[in-house]
């Protein structure tokens, strides 16, 4: 796992015309300008789909409500632009790593299945970044292209 494929995604954005890339960047710095900093906690782990994971996490508790906002606003900022809903629920979630393979899928859901999650700790959020990321065999690479302030 490298760690800096760490991330929390708050919108997937999906692929993109590169001529609306400006306009991505000022609707997600709109949506951050109208939320405010926040602290979140880290705890738990799991892995999606159930069955045969794909991707192992990190869960992830805010409780004033600021990342589920931030959420929608990215939603409804973004749609003018072509992006589609996600249509589902928003669970904000560290993902850590992908399964390349079923080997070991068996111990790895053993040890995601503790009962008691351990707090990994608490982070103060106080920007966004936005990523362009590219597929290659030998996994993702990110590509920082904004980091907005929120507030």
């Amino acid at each position: 796992m490298e760690s800096e494929n760490t991330h929390l995604t708050v919108k997937f954005i999906g692929e993109i015309d590169p001529a609306k890339v400006d306009g991505v960047k000022a609707a997600v710095a709109r949506a951050a300008a109208a939320m405010q900093p926040f602290e979140m906690s880290v705890r738990g782990a799991g892995s999606f789909p159930a069955g045969r994971p794909r991707v192992i996490w990190v869960g992830v508790e805010e409780k004033t409500g600021v990342l589920s906002r931030l959420h929608e606003e990215l939603e409804l900022a973004l749609e003018p632009l072509g992006v589609e809903s996600e249509g589902r629920e928003f669970t904000a979630h560290l993902t850590l790593g992908r399964v390349r393979s079923g080997r070991n899928v068996r111990d790895l859901m053993k040890l995601l299945s503790v009962e008691n999650p351990a707090e990994l700790g608490d982070s103060q959020v106080e920007s966004l970044t936005l990523f362009e990321s590219k597929l290659t065999p030998q996994g993702p690479i990110y590509s920082p292209l904004a980091k907005i302030r929120l507030g």
